[in-house]
């Protein structure tokens, strides 16, 4: 019997192949193909587009739309913008809805978060389908708001 002989190999040629294979796998070509959310959902983003599919259109609009309960429609974006930015508060005179690159200072900062209103302390309100906003829902609106609340 005649012993085969295995070529000897380096561990860094092992290594750099082995580096080579991953660096190949990880590659997805531009991204094109890959969604950014793979549920389909768009991120949230704190620019008014996002805030409208998001947030203020599915949740705000249930009573903020013309037939609704709520003072004034948040239906579009346009509405939304219209009816909050630079827009002052019924409840609070002399407090603005949305006052741009001031989310301390904004009524409706105040009622997402719950703070203490004429009315009732947060939105949605408890008789809602929709539960109060979450923390990242907040924070998104609250970045928005600090970044000038702009269309």
């Amino acid at each position: 019997m005649t012993a085969v002989r295995m070529p000897s190999i380096s561990w860094r040629a092992v290594l750099a192949a082995a580096g080579g294979t991953l660096m190949l796998c990880g590659c997805a070509g531009n991204g094109s193909a890959i969604p950014e959310n793979p549920l389909g959902e768009e991120q949230l983003r704190p620019t008014l587009k996002s805030l409208q599919a998001n947030v203020f259109g599915p949740i705000c609009a249930d009573c903020h739309n013309p037939s609704g309960i709520g003072p004034f429609p948040m239906v579009t974006e346009e509405d939304t913008y219209q009816n909050t930015v630079n827009v002052e508060s019924f409840e609070v005179p002399g407090v603005l809805r949305v006052a741009p690159g001031d989310p301390e200072n904004s009524y409706l900062v105040w009622k997402i978060e719950g703070r203490k209103t004429i009315s009732y302390d947060r939105m949605p309100p408890p008789y809602s389908a929709n539960p109060p906003l979450t923390n990242d829902q907040i924070s998104t609106i609250r970045e928005w708001i600090k970044r000038g609340a702009l269309r």
